[in-house]
């Protein structure tokens, strides 16, 4: 891979794979602001039609070369296609946070191509039914890259092959918890202005995982275990981030303060 050095000045492609219910569109309303509609390639595997890998290598070398950034609900390994420098990022979530989130954001959007066949079924049941592979360590699945699926190798294989991928190919790796400290961690290494932000489509209506059974908990981490390991993987990525980051903490504290005013502002 031709990767692009954080901080190079030289041209390159940033790629955000956006793991669904992980704070995405948050970011994704920080990274309009950042980079121009026409230098953006956005995958939309249901859009008509499809925005997906084909509709990319559809486009012309040049198109191509002149990406900024390249974002979507997309697995890694899109940098293949590319000829120029590349480099990823992305966020990702407690697992079980994740699995309630999707499960009832599904259930309040009858639009989902998901809501009707899970209509009257219980967390539990949505979680082992297999409907949808998002659910089912998903987290893992993308990172490991395309080919990956719950039959393709060992689940340690797919996990380790996860974890290699984050450390040699994204330049950051952030968390839906951690939220503002991979901001300034990607402001470090791509040079953005002051990302503040408002929460973009979170999950109304939802209980707390507090409140879930055990059997709930036990179903969730049962067919969620590689994500949980990747989690934690993660979160010691981004610890390290931090520790090699001059000044993290007051970087930290003043955009805290920025942001506050920035949400005082627009939704007073």
């Amino acid at each position: 891979m031709n990767v692009l050095q954080q901080g190079a000045d030289q041209p390159g492609t940033i790629i955000f794979l956006h793991i669904p219910k992980t704070a995405g569109l948050t970011m994704v309303s920080i990274l309009e602001r950042e980079y121009p509609p026409d230098q953006i390639f956005l995958f939309r595997k249901r859009a008509n039609p499809p925005r997906d890998r084909q509709a990319f290598l559809n486009e012309s070398e040049t198109f191509r070369s002149q990406l900024k950034l390249i974002r979507g609900h997309l697995a890694f390994g899109i940098h293949a296609d590319l000829k120029q420098p590349s480099t990823y990022f992305t966020l990702l979530r407690d697992p079980v946070e994740r699995v309630v989130s999707h499960y009832y954001y599904v259930l309040q959007n009858p639009t989902h191509h998901l809501y009707d066949k899970i209509r009257g079924m219980s967390l539990s049941d949505y979680v082992t039914s297999g409907v949808t592979r998002e659910v089912r360590n998903g987290q893992t699945n993308m990172v490991a890259g395309m080919a990956a699926s719950e039959d393709s190798g060992s689940d340690q294989d797919r996990l380790n092959q996860a974890k290699e991928n984050l450390q040699q190919y994204f330049s950051v790796v952030g968390t839906t918890e951690r939220f503002d400290e991979t901001l300034i961690l990607l402001r470090e290494a791509f040079g953005w202005s002051l990302p503040v932000y408002s929460r973009q489509n979170v999950t109304q209506n939802r209980p707390q995982v507090s409140s879930l059974s055990a059997q709930e908990l036990a179903v969730i981490r049962a067919y969620n275990s590689l994500d949980l390991a990747l989690y934690e993987y993660a979160n010691q990525l981004l610890d390290q981030k931090i520790d090699a980051c001059p000044f993290f903490g007051l970087k930290l504290a003043y955009f805290k303060l920025r942001n506050r005013w920035y949400n005082r502002r627009s939704h007073p």
